[in-house]
């Protein structure tokens, strides 16, 4: 006769056992639902003058009337191009997009690197996630 004791730890062997899946779409679940931090958080880096790989946005500006400075190179004019910035989560990848216009050309012209995030970004990103993925993980694993 199975004990009730029994019966809980081969529950929990088997919770064991697809602990990572279950880990892996909780921490991109926990991403999709705050995308817009991502979002915002690339906006800031952009308002710095930042790459995702930390390095300032070059060429700097030609002319020093065009924003009454060289530097930063901030790529807000309109501010479409900031709006447009998304999060987009599948299965398996988090990837930070632009859906504006000028996406490509400035994409070209500074580098694909303007949108992503940099490491300290990202790091105080999960930092803010955590919590929510740890009770997440405790609520499944009390079940």
């Amino acid at each position: 006769m199975i004990t009730t004791f029994q019966k809980y730890l081969q529950t929990f062997g088997q919770k064991i056992k697809i602990l990572p899946n279950v880990a892996e779409a909780t921490v991109l679940d926990v991403i999709d639902s705050n995308s817009t931090i991502l979002e915002n958080l690339n906006r800031k880096q952009l308002r710095e003058g930042i790459r995702s790989d930390g390095t300032e946005i070059k060429p700097y500006y030609r002319n020093i009337l065009y924003k009454g400075r060289l530097r930063p190179v901030d790529l807000r004019n309109t501010g479409a191009f900031y709006q447009s910035i998304t999060v987009e989560v599948t299965d398996d990848t988090v990837e930070i997009d632009a859906k504006d216009s000028k996406t490509e050309k400035l994409q070209t012209k500074y580098g694909k690197l303007i949108l992503g995030l940099t490491i300290d970004n990202k790091r105080l990103f999960l930092q803010r996630m955590t919590p929510q993925i740890n009770e997440r993980l405790h609520t499944w694993l009390q079940r």
